[in-house]
């Protein structure tokens, strides 16, 4: 197996600006959480784009301020439904991850 097959299989991590160009893909993406309502978040990514992520319940989202990585599946509404999250230490860089993702983006593996 090729590293390139191996990273087909996987899902995307994308950026805010990313989501409209993600329609039915599973996508991995990193922010801020910054408003909570019912089973529904706000979140700001790392490119400061404001996206909606939603979840199958409200019982055990993240709290407010929070930064998360989402992964799931962009929906026609361009909002995630999350199949799962990670909450970040507080002390996680965004501008230093955004930074990361832009080097990323210029390898050839990943266009």
């Amino acid at each position: 197996m090729q590293l390139t097959d191996m990273y087909s299989t996987l899902e995307t991590r994308t950026s805010g600006k990313s989501i409209p160009s993600s329609l039915g893909k599973q996508v991995t993406v990193v922010g801020r959480v910054s408003q909570l309502g019912g089973s529904n978040l706000k979140l700001v990514t790392h490119d400061d784009k404001t996206i909606t992520v939603k979840f199958s319940s409200s019982s055990s989202l993240p709290t407010q301020d929070s930064i998360v990585e989402v992964i799931g599946t962009v929906l026609p509404d361009q909002t995630i439904q999350s199949t799962a999250y990670l909450i970040f230490e507080e002390d996680f860089d965004l501008t230093m991850y955004d930074e990361a993702m832009k080097l990323v983006d210029k390898l050839p593996i990943f266009k």
